[in-house]
């Protein structure tokens, strides 16, 4: 989560409580609902309190009415607050005949819908968008590298625009944006300058 968003706990309780759950981080109390045998409780937490980036173990607190405590993991909170950021590509993107391909690498893992990169001409009209895909994982002794590849994220994609030909010869910009897990967005694209049309 970014340090603008709220979390919401909801917890569960299978038999009756003597107080309300209580979370090993400052949520509080939304919403109570019951149905006689059971009553779930809804939970909300302003990410803002947490300025330190870090993941924090979520945990509650339940009393029975017989005076029980039991202590309940409930997952892990990860507070990120840092925009992505490009580590290389940018402006060694390739001008090979036709084509322009960019091999970007991030600082975190993105999903690939976090990944846009679009094409201006330089009066700011939009001339259209890269494709992007996940780059091919770095094998290194017969297994692909852990650092380049996550679960439905990766840190390292490539770009590729392939201009039509209608576009007027002159410079043309690319404007890279970026969008984490955790919902942090560049606040500037990147940029990198080439120009149309290309020779080869």
């Amino acid at each position: 989560a970014n340090a603008s968003e709220q979390v919401v706990l909801e917890v569960t309780a299978d038999e009756a409580l003597l107080e309300d759950p209580l979370p090993t981080l400052p949520f509080i109390v939304a919403d109570v609902s019951t149905d006689g045998e059971q009553s779930t409780y809804v939970f909300a937490l302003n990410i803002g309190w947490e300025t330190e980036e870090r993941e924090h173990r979520v945990q509650v607190e339940l009393v029975d009415v017989a005076g029980n405590v039991g202590l309940v993991d409930v997952g892990t909170l990860r507070v990120d607050s840092t925009p992505p950021q490009v580590v290389a590509g940018l402006t060694e993107c390739a001008l090979d005949p036709g084509v322009v391909i960019c091999d970007f690498t991030f600082d975190e893992p993105l999903p690939i819908n976090g990944v846009r990169a679009s094409v201006f001409g330089f009066n700011g009209a939009p001339v259209g968008t890269m494709l992007i895909e996940e780059s091919v994982l770095e094998v290194i002794d017969g297994e692909p590298n852990a650092d380049t590849a996550f679960d439905g994220v990766s840190t390292a994609f490539t770009g590729t625009f392939e201009p039509t030909g209608s576009e007027p010869p002159g410079q043309y910009r690319l404007a890279l944006e970026l969008v984490d897990e955790a919902g942090n967005d560049t606040t500037d694209p990147a940029v990198f300058i080439f120009g149309l049309p290309i020779d080869g």
